[in-house]
């Protein structure tokens, strides 16, 4: 014990036990678990709002169909894919084309319930109260709503295009096609991560209050997309491994085990974004406080009994 108070006291200012030093403290002090709950209700309630304006822009947009978006999403866990297969599915023996354009609406601004409470939460990271009216942060939301579907359409365009391509150059080289299987693979895998992390940088960057934006370059919120897209992956594949080989969600909770399943990998996807805004949010504090690094230090669980 004394020699780990004794290493903790040599690198009390090292900057990488500051910045884990300052990450703890506020997920303590912030109560990020309980803010993941509360971004998980409001995505719930966001979730099939989003998938509903997202389809009927998909009707309008017929470069592709939606068994192809479905396709999409089987890198989901199974029972997660299964809810929103089923969703889909249900949605397109009640849809009506006459409503079209009133749902895409309405979805979009349900849809943006989510987006706000995540817009909320990263400025809250910089330690700043969003003031901005309420009608502005709607209307961010709902543009940063509309473009993740773009991102969810540029996914299934470069998706099909993608392999269309390449079918076609094999074609003309006259290429075995099943020594380009895995590279063609890796390809699909790669393309969606790619996204996600610009749609990660943009939503860190741009949701940001002005008063904050004005000091920052888009390059000091990439950290935060990084672990946020690769944190959220990871999991998902992770997480589709324990439900397909360890969980029994449908023998402890029969018919609801998929929607436990659901709630559970929603919680860990809004957990993981707050934690990249919290990091995001310390390495602004580290550049531009630097005072506030120095120990003792008011954000500190390593040192709170010096303080």
């Amino acid at each position: 014990m004394k020699a780990i108070e004794r290493l903790l006291d040599k690198y009390k200012n090292n900057p990488i036990l500051v910045f884990f030093d300052k990450l703890l403290f506020r997920i303590g002090e912030k109560n990020l678990p309980a803010m993941a709950g509360s971004l998980t209700f409001f995505s719930i309630l966001s979730i099939f709002p989003f998938i509903i304006a997202f389809l009927n822009i998909i009707s309008f947009v017929e470069i592709f169909n939606q068994a192809e978006i479905v396709n999409l999403i089987k890198v989901l866990p199974e029972e997660i894919y299964s809810i929103i297969e089923s969703f889909i599915t249900q949605l397109n023996r009640a849809s009506s084309t006459g409503l079209l354009s009133i749902s895409l609406i309405l979805g979009i601004f349900s849809a943006s319930s989510g987006v706000k409470q995540l817009l909320l939460n990263i400025n809250k990271a910089y330690g700043i109260k969003d003031d901005r009216n309420y009608f502005f942060k709607r209307l961010i939301s709902a543009i940063f709503t509309l473009l993740l579907m773009v991102m969810l359409m540029l996914i299934s365009v470069t998706s099909i295009v993608g392999e269309m391509v390449i079918t076609k150059v094999l074609d003309f080289f006259q290429a075995d096609a099943s020594n380009f299987y895995n590279v063609l693979r890796t390809m699909r895998n790669l393309i969606p991560i790619a996204y996600m992390l610009i749609i990660y940088i943009v939503m860190y960057y741009f949701t940001l209050n002005k008063k904050i934006r004005r000091n920052l370059k888009v390059l000091e919120v990439v950290p935060g997309a990084i672990f946020t897209t690769i944190g959220q992956n990871l999991f998902s594949a992770l997480f589709g491994v324990y439900l397909q080989n360890f969980a029994k969600y449908s023998v402890t909770y029969g018919s609801l085990g998929s929607i436990f399943a659901f709630l559970t990998w929603s919680y860990f996807m809004s957990y993981t974004m707050l934690i990249g805004a919290e990091i995001n949010g310390i390495l602004y504090s580290m550049k531009y406080f630097k005072t506030q690094n120095l120990h003792p230090r008011y954000e500190s669980v390593f040192y709170k009994n010096s303080n």
